[in-house]
């Protein structure tokens, strides 16, 4: 598996910017006193075969 640039994987594939990021991380956190904040990016693929007749 390839290694993920992570600027591509926020920045590249989706409509946020550094300066959007920074604003929802900064209200995630906003009161937090302790504890963790995830992001997390899935990608997933599916596959239907249809019979007709």
């Amino acid at each position: 598996m390839a290694d993920i640039d992570p600027k591509d994987l926020f920045f590249t594939q989706t409509d946020l910017d550094l300066q959007q990021a920074v604003k929802f991380t900064e209200n995630a956190l906003h009161g937090a006193d302790d504890g963790e904040l995830y992001l997390e990016y899935t990608l997933s693929e599916a596959f239907s075969l249809t019979t007709i007749g």
